[in-house]
Parts: structure tokens; C-alpha cells; sequence
């Protein structure tokens, strides 16, 4: 029966006006109504098709119900169906089924703060610069990229986007460092090149977000290379949102406004402009003779007074320190001429600088000399002063003689006041015969000695220095040892 209806309705459908008659002919089909055992079509111009429909929708399901009926499992169990149930399905309640608790809401919020800095990473990577790099730095933020997007980044019409950049630019106008602009002509050039002070500004600001040290004892540059990016993260940015609101707005204000992140700030930036003046001051003290890059000890003693740099090479006795210029880089010639180079004092000057606020004081030098590395090098310069000074070929030997330290301390214009009396505790002893064996015991029998000889001899903490006080213990000593010698010959 079922097959006979199945026939009956196909035939009918076949029967009928041709679907597309009235669009074929250009004029509107009118919308009309078939019936065709208790199934309705209704129709117009734009879709409508009965034999589609029926396919579509329901006759794969009446084929399947016609199969099943053919071919019973247990035929005594058929019931007679209608066309209506087989091509429709059963009557069921129309209210809408009950949403399993265990199946996931489905996501209807805006998007999240992770797809919305991911894009931007996209967004940036191809705003012009940095486009060859690999997909995986899309996720990072470079100072470049960062400081060539500011503007746009503040205008943003994604508010978040827009914290961002707003946040970052309160930092550089509360700073009065003003950032980059972009050029008119090119959009993927900034207007002027970027600055020492931008830099600065920006590496606090990545600091801050990253949790490091906002002010390192070593300055990690923000860096790029081929194939590599080095600045700010996604994940950084969002490890921002303590609270897990989605957004960052808050905690970056916080962030930047916070005392020591200001304080720090205002001190690098104030560093670098006393860095900027000490350039200045190191130039005059280059041009005070001659303005070569070289700077002489008769330039530093021409500007005594008159130039701050110069004044910290002053010694108590009115000479200049020799020490002290090749302890920051200097050298010296064979001749005896003491010079160092401009670029040497300007990058070496700041290893005096203890609050690193980069103006160097009196007392910060004083602190300096109290330093292992500086008393090492005062100590290697004055005994190299004073074996070279008595040759004037100035060959180092390393060997030096009595008459040799009594020459430094008479006739040399270089030794400083304290040189001379610390080579004194020897050359001012009024028995020759116990200067000559003093000699002798620190040469191993020679009273030609070398200066490794000396410091072993006189060296009683073995920091590879001898100071006055350790000289005067060892020649008391040996001076004792002398007379307890002489005396016995005279038994």
C-alpha cells in the first residue's frame, strides 16, 4: 500500500506545470497552493520546487521508512503509517528540548583580551618594519614597533588597545620626553630619529611590565636580529590581569604611576642629561691644548679649577693621578707621558659613580681609592713609574735598584707625595751597609731586585699590594735581623 501511495504522489509531481514556467517567461509566478495527499507545497518565483523539497527533507526518509517496511524483522509488529508520518516525522512538543548542564555554554562574549593582543601582534608585525619575521614573533612587541605605533594605538577604537597605548604615551608626556612621531610622507618612517632619552623611557615601561629590575646595574638593551624579537609579550601583557576582569586598563595605570617606578624613571632620565654634560665638560677638557681625542696630564693640569672632570685627577699635593688615569684607561709611554683618550674617560668615568646618577663627586672618587682594583693599580704604576723613570730608553725590566728608588724620590716630577714616602722608608735610612742588605734579603742575595721579588718579600697579607705599613713592618723587621747579626760579629 505504502509503495502504491509513493507512485500515486510521484506521478502527480511529474504530472504537473512545468516548476519554472513563470520565471522562464520573465513575468512573476503567482503563489499557489497543491495538494497532494494531505501535503501542502506553497510556492513562488524565487524557490520554489516540489521535487527538491520533497528530497531534500523528506524522501530520504520516507525511502528508508518504505525499505524497513519491505523487509520486517518482526512483521507482525508493523503499523500503518501515513504519508504525513513518514515524510514529516512524529508530532512532537514544539517547546524547545532541555539544554544538558553538563554540555558547555556556548561563548557569546566579546572578544577576549588574549585573541585582541594576539591580533595586535599580527596587526604590528605587518605595519611595515618587521615583516620578515617568523609567525611566532608576532606575539612580541619591539621598541620599534611600540614607538612607530603610539598614536595609533591611543586612538584605537578597541578600548583596550587603546589603555595601551594611552597608558604608554602618559608615561612619555609625564616625563616631557615626547615620543616619535610618524613621518607624512611615509607611514612606516617615524618623523625624527629615535632618542637616547626614548629608549630610556620605553626599557622602564617594559621593565615595568615584565617585573624585572627597572634599573639594572647592567643595561639590558632591548634588542632585535633577524629571525628574533626581544621586547614585550602577549603573555606579558597578560600576565597583568591579576584580578581576571579581561582587561589591563586599571592595572596599567597603576603600574606607571606608581612612586618607584616614577622615581626610577626620573633618575635615568636625569642621568643621562648629567652623562650629556660630562660629555662636555670631557670635550673642553680635550680642546684645553690641543683637540685631538687625546687627553695629556698638562691638559688636566691646565683646567684645575676650572673644569669639574679635571678637578677629580687633582691630588692633595696639587699633582695629577696618574693612578687614577690608567686605573680608567690611560696609559703610559715609554717616555713617561700619561694620556687618555676622550671616549676611554667618558665610558670608564662612571665606574666612580656609586648613587649612578652619573655625576661624579670628590667623594665618590675618595671612595674609588679605597677599591682593591684601584690600590692594584696605583701600586703597578707607581713601581713601574719608578723602575722606568731611571732609564731613559724606557725599557720595563721589571728590576729596579737602590739608587733607582733614590733618584724617584729626588728627581722625579711625576712622583706624588705619598710615592716618595713610602720608597723613603728605605732610602732615608742613614746606614748604608743596612739599606744594602734590606736589598739583598728581598733579591735573594742581589741587591738588584724585581718587583715580584719586592712584593713577596713585603706583601705580609698577600693581596698582591704593598702598602706604607707593610713596608715599614718588613724593613723593622729585617733591620732588627741586622743588627742581631752585626752584633754577633762583634762578639
Amino acid at each position: 500500500m505504502i509503495k502504491n501511495l509513493l507512485s500515486l504522489m510521484s506521478s502527480r509531481l511529474f504530472e504537473a506545470e512545468p516548476l519554472n514556467a513563470g520565471q522562464s517567461s520573465g513575468k512573476k509566478a503567482k503563489v499557489r497552493e497543491d495538494e497532494t495527499l494531505g501535503l501542502k507545497f506553497m510556492a513562488n518565483d524565487e524557490n520554489y520546487n516540489e521535487l527538491d523539497r520533497l528530497s531534500s527533507i523528506d524522501f530520504k526518509i520516507a525511502e528508508e521508512s518504505i525499505n524497513a517496511a519491505s523487509t520486517p524483522k518482526n512483521p507482525e509488529k508493523i503499523e500503518a503509517k501515513s504519508i504525513s508520518e513518514i515524510t514529516t516525522g512524529p508530532e512532537t512538543d514544539e517547546t524547545e528540548p532541555e539544554t544538558n548542564a553538563n554540555e558547555p555554554e556556548k561563548d557569546t562574549s566579546e572578544q577576549s583580551l588574549k585573541e585582541i593582543l594576539t591580533q595586535l601582534g599580527k596587526d604590528l608585525d605587518q605595519s611595515g618594519f618587521s615583516t620578515y619575521y617568523k609567525e611566532q614573533n608576532q606575539k612580541t612587541f619591539t621598541d620599534s614597533e611600540i614607538l612607530r605605533n603610539i598614536d595609533k594605538l591611543k586612538n584605537d577604537s578597541n578600548p583596550e588597545i587603546a589603555a595601551l597605548g594611552s597608558a604608554i604615551a602618559g608615561v612619555f608626556e609625564q616625563t616631557g620626553v615626547g615620543y616619535p612621531k610618524p613621518a607624512e610622507n611615509d607611514k612606516n618612517r617615524i618623523a625624527n630619529r629615535i632618542t637616547t632619552y626614548q629608549n630610556i623611557v620605553l626599557e622602564t615601561i617594559f621593565a615595568a611590565i615584565k617585573g624585572e629590575d627597572l634599573d639594572p646595574d647592567e643595561k639590558n638593551l632591548v634588542s632585535m636580529s633577524v629571525g628574533e624579537q626581544s621586547g614585550i609579550t602577549v603573555d606579558d601583557l597578560l600576565a597583568l590581569d591579576k584580578n581576571g576582569d579581561g582587561s589591563i586598563a586599571e592595572e596599567l595605570n597603576a603600574l606607571f604611576s606608581d612612586k618607584r617606578f616614577v622615581d626610577t624613571l626620573n633618575l635615568k632620565i636625569q642621568r643621562q642629561k648629567n652623562k650629556e654634560e660630562n660629555i662636555k665638560t670631557i670635550d673642553k677638557l680635550d680642546a684645553a691644548k690641543k683637540e685631538d681625542g687625546i687627553i695629556t696630564v698638562e691638559e688636566i693640569a691646565a683646567q684645575f679649577g676650572n673644569n669639574e672632570i679635571a678637578d677629580l685627577f687633582k691630588n692633595s699635593d696639587g699633582s695629577v693621578d696618574r693612578a687614577l688615569l690608567i686605573a680608567l684607561g690611560g696609559t703610559m709611554s715609554k717616555d713617561g707621558n700619561y694620556t687618555i683618550t676622550t671616549g676611554a674617560l667618558t665610558n670608564r668615568i662612571y665606574e666612580m659613580d656609586a648613587d649612578r646618577d652619573g655625576k661624579i663627586t670628590q667623594e665618590e672618587v675618595s671612595k674609588y681609592k679605597e677599591s682593591v682594583w684601584y690600590k692594584h693599580i696605583s701600586y703597578t704604576t707607581m713601581m713601574e713609574e719608578m723602575e722606568r723613570s731611571n732609564d731613559k730608553k724606557g725599557n720595563f725590566d721589571n728590576k729596579f735598584t737602590l739608587d733607582d728608588m733614590e733618584k724617584f724620590t729626588i728627581n722625579n716630577p711625576t712622583a706624588t707625595k705619598e710615592q716618595k714616602e713610602f720608597f723613603r722608608i728605605i732610602t732615608d735610612i742613614a746606614d748604608k751597609n743596612l739599606k744594602e742588605y734590606i736589598m739583598k734579603q728581598i733579591g735573594g742575595g742581589s741587591s738588584t731586585v724585581t718587583i715580584e721579588q719586592f712584593t713577596k718579600a713585603a706583601d705580609s697579607d698577600g693581596d698582591g699590594v704593598v702598602t706604607k705599613e707593610e713596608l715599614q713592618a718588613y724593613v723593622d723587621k729585617i733591620s732588627t735581623k741586622y743588627h742581631q747579626v752585626t752584633q754577633l760579629k762583634h762578639q
